[in-house]
């Protein structure tokens, strides 16, 4: 009796290893191609995105590399995209929290049924977005893209915390790049910006009876979208039809031990940078203590805790993931243990390119995969749909059949030659 308890025990022993080791072999396949469809059902069903889909996607989209919103030099100057959504009928609105947060949105109203709302990533304005507008202005989408508390301007006093005029040194110097864009002092880190999302989706919601709300989510604001619907689904109240997430964010925890590596990825998030001096203060105890401490007195909150693992385990709706296998800011490890934690219906999208930089790298293919998503009656549907390129070419076709394609390309070139 007891040699067999011990043959059991070793049994279960090696199936434990062997199961581990084929899981590692699994996932490690992930990244040996240029596009990878992860399958939400089983890993084992996942696949290589045919190269002929790319193709298709370019051939039908490949307008998208005139429009000047794509550059990213002209993304930088948010006074000329200011001009240039003037250009494309932007209403600028203000939206106002429950909490008495009051910010500026972009409002493009386009007499359609469905729209994608466009959440920016840490530190960066409304009008980092601006890629977004041209890339779906052929399809039936209203837009709404917004600032959080604290980012761009907003229609609110500058605290005296402002960096504008509280600056210690040497520490305002690492945060040179930002302290013209942001206010510390209103930042919230995440810990209660699901409120200024919430603003967001009732303002569409309450303007007009969309069919579908569509979270589109880059870097940071993709764990704060899957915060802010994991709070709705439990209340019971609608947010979001469907979730695209790019970049998506760990946790606090994550992000604070990834500045400990390399500081500058807050500022250059697809290729980092810092001074070996400053990777070798970042070494230190101390300066990281004051640096956090500086961080934490200026947002009054705490650079901790906010797992997106724990709000993707209570998220219903269907999510589509965009992960760069490139990516010095989101590690491997943390996409994987992000995949595993999220509910189907899912689909998961792993790219060769950098930190959320897939919509400006492969933007035909972003754009082909993000209205499959969408368009589509189920993931099982788009799944089977990127596996056969003559499956992605009719789909396009009957997109883009009923719609004035003539009319979107004159839009487009019209911001051209305006510019």
């Amino acid at each position: 009796m007891k040699i067999n308890k011990i043959f059991l025990n070793i049994i279960l022993f090696f199936s434990v290893i062997s199961t581990s080791a084929f899981c590692k072999t699994t996932q490690h396949q992930w990244y040996n191609h240029k596009t990878f469809i992860l399958d939400h059902n089983n890993d084992n069903n996942s696949f290589p995105l045919p190269q002929e889909v790319e193709n298709i996607s370019w051939a039908y989209h490949s307008l998208l590399n005139t429009s000047n919103l794509f550059d990213t030099t002209n993304l930088k100057n948010t006074k000329y995209i200011a001009k240039e959504f003037d250009k494309l009928g932007a209403k600028e609105i203000v939206i106002e929290t429950e909490d008495g947060i009051k910010s500026y949105a972009s409002y493009f109203d386009r007499g359609n049924e469905n729209i994608i709302i466009v959440g920016p990533g840490f530190t960066n304005v409304k009008e980092k977005m601006a890629p977004f507008i041209h890339m779906f202005w052929d399809k039936n989408y209203d837009f709404l893209i917004f600032n959080y508390r604290g980012h761009g301007k907003n229609p609110i006093k500058k605290s005296r915390l402002n960096p504008k005029n509280w600056k210690p040194q040497p520490l305002v110097s690492l945060f040179k790049h930002l302290i013209d864009d942001v206010d510390f002092s209103q930042v919230r880190l995440g810990k209660e910006e699901e409120k200024d999302i919430f603003a967001a989706v009732d303002f569409a919601r309450n303007t007009k009876n969309y069919k579908k709300v569509i979270g589109l989510g880059i870097c940071y604001s993709s764990l704060v979208f899957a915060k802010a619907q994991s709070i709705r689904e439990i209340q019971n109240k609608p947010l979001f039809s469907h979730l695209i997430l790019d970049g998506c964010w760990h946790s606090l925890d994550a992000f604070r031990e990834k500045l400990k590596e390399d500081l500058s990825l807050v500022f250059n998030p697809q290729r980092g940078g810092a001074p070996q001096y400053i990777k070798d203060l970042c070494k230190q105890a101390w300066f990281i203590k004051i640096l956090q401490g500086t961080i934490e007195y200026l947002t009054t909150i705490k650079v901790e805790g906010l797992h997106v693992t724990e709000y993707l385990r209570k998220i219903s709706i269907p999510k589509l993931f965009f992960y760069g296998k490139d990516d010095l800011t989101i590690e491997r490890d943390q996409f994987e243990e992000i995949w595993k934690a999220a509910k189907s219906p899912k689909i998961g999208i792993i790219t060769s390119n950098e930190h959320v930089w897939n919509h400006l790298k492969q933007k035909e293919l972003f754009k082909t995969i993000c209205e499959l998503f969408i368009e589509t009656e189920s993931i099982e549907e788009t799944l089977s749909t990127l596996k056969s390129p003559n499956v992605v070419d009719k789909f396009i076709h009957s997109q883009i059949r009923n719609k004035s394609k003539i009319a979107s390309t004159q839009n487009i070139r019209r911001s051209r030659r305006q510019k």
